[in-house]
């Protein structure tokens, strides 16, 4: 039964007239029922024992005062165990419409081609220690009485260490933009008051924290801009000039804490240090520095790999691998629906809508699956899966999403003079050598259809999602 639509863009997919949860479908199905029931019992509980039930109303900081008077450790850590890339050059901003792009995508979901159970948030080791003995009852009273762990929100950005206190794009003028709902950490204590050693990841539905985000993922966009002082000497496109004006290899994705009244202050989004203070030298949370490659180093397309670490300064010994089932070149319908040699170029990729039954399948494809629809909107985009051959995989926009936007019909290169140029025609080199990406001139004089007149067209390399996740 094919995936029809998608009834919201975070809880739910539509198969066939059956609503099933995006994501616990697959990494809480056998337990997500044996959770709730503990859960009603203890909520239970902690009424009888001081009518006390969690609140989460309060996101003005009234009541915030980020007191490094309390003594109680900070309680909380959280960590990923997906992140993606999509090289798309106009992938940004615009995320109100829901196109289906973005620059990167993390999120903790435990399944797919991730090693289960080592991602999304958790009590820390220092709360843990300190109450070790103490009943869920208690250890849900301290959480709430304690003013450093009230109303916190998940929070994520550029940053560089020791710079804590904002992150990169601060300002209105940029181009940076993090999107993604509040994500409330109170709306997982009692889970974690009753699951002190176990990392939580994804509760969609969970009827005592209605009209709370819990969904541990996020999404930054970036809308790409030519360097003219990157691009000289070679030709580059938009993306890889902007990974190195931008210097983005030098910049992790931090994911942190910040109480919810501080967040909402402005783009600057400090994260939150263990005392519950905020400095600029020291923030509770995890980075993760994407690694670029590509066919051509001049041409950076894809992820290579992922580098995990503390933002505490303490190591990581986590392992994360980006495998090839998981990178797609992302292919124009038009190539694939076009004759002459579009078609050609384009011809091993084979898309379809994804299955409920697909993604549930236990093999290797299935899991490759789950991972893809953790990243992509399966109401958008097409997947193509060669689990043979890796260089043939690919997503297509569905007809009905109008004209793909990845590849412009304005795309700028620098010429052998150094200076900007650009042409209406643009033609994609989806081959597995890409042998465009390495010409430093990527025009050529050629018809645009089969016996047609020359015309100057441009040529470009195919952009690619590409997923990389955690293993250990």
């Amino acid at each position: 039964m094919a995936l029809r639509s998608k009834t919201d863009y975070n809880d739910t997919y539509n198969y066939g007239g059956c609503i099933l949860p995006k994501k616990s479908f697959f990494a809480l199905l056998g337990h997500y029922k044996a959770y709730l029931i503990t859960t009603i019992s203890l909520f239970i509980c902690i009424i009888s024992f001081q009518n006390c039930t969690p609140d989460v109303a309060l996101e003005d900081g009234s009541e915030e005062n980020t007191s490094l008077s309390d003594e109680t450790p900070f309680a909380f850590d959280v960590s990923i165990d997906h992140f993606a890339l999509m090289t798309c050059q106009k992938a940004g901003l615009n995320h109100a419409k829901k196109d289906g792009q973005f620059t990167y995508k993390w999120g903790a979901y435990q399944n797919g081609m991730a090693s289960t159970g080592l991602a999304g948030l958790k009590l820390s080791d220092d709360f843990k220690n300190r109450y070790q003995h103490a009943v869920p009852a208690k250890l849900f009273t301290v959480l709430e009485e304690s003013e450093k762990n009230k109303n916190l929100e998940i929070t994520s950005g550029l940053y560089t260490a020791g710079e804590y206190n904002t992150r990169k794009g601060d300002n209105k003028t940029s181009v940076y933009r993090n999107h993604h709902n509040s994500l409330q950490v109170n709306s997982y204590r009692m889970d974690l008051s009753l699951n002190r050693n176990k990392t939580l990841a994804y509760f969609p539905g969970a009827p005592m924290a209605t009209g709370l985000n819990r969904s541990i993922e996020g999404v930054m966009f970036r809308r790409t801009l030519a360097n003219e002082s990157v691009m000289v000497g070679a030709y580059k496109d938009e993306f890889t000039a902007t990974v190195n004006h931008d210097r983005l290899a030098n910049y992790p994705v931090a994911i942190g804490f910040g109480h919810a009244s501080e967040l909402a202050k402005s783009e600057a989004k400090p994260l939150i240090s263990k005392d519950g203070g905020y400095t600029n030298n020291t923030a509770v949370g995890r980075s993760y520095l994407p690694i670029f490659t590509g066919v051509r180093s001049t041409h950076l397309r894809y992820l290579g790999s992922v580098r995990e670490s503390n933002l505490d300064g303490n190591s990581s010994f986590s392992s994360w691998g980006c495998p090839a089932q998981l990178r797609l070149k992302i292919v124009q319908r038009e190539d694939i629906e076009a004759g002459e040699d579009r078609q050609r170029r384009a011809s091993f990729c084979k898309p379809s809508l994804v299955t409920a039954s697909a993604l549930a399948a236990n093999d290797s494809k299935g899991r490759a699956l789950r991972s893809i629809a953790n990243i992509l909107d399966l109401s958008i985009w097409e997947v193509g899966l060669d689990m043979n051959n890796s260089a043939n995989n690919c997503i297509v926009r569905r007809s009905n999403f109008g004209l793909d936007t990845c590849y412009t019909k304005n795309n700028p290169y620098v010429n052998s003079q150094g200076k900007f140029e650009s042409t209406d025609v643009i033609r994609v080199d989806y081959s597995n050598n890409q042998s465009i990406c390495g010409s430093s001139n990527p025009i050529r004089n050629e018809p645009y259809i089969s016996g047609g007149p020359n015309r100057k067209t441009f040529y470009t390399c195919p952009h690619y999602v590409s997923i990389c996740v955690k293993y250990k």
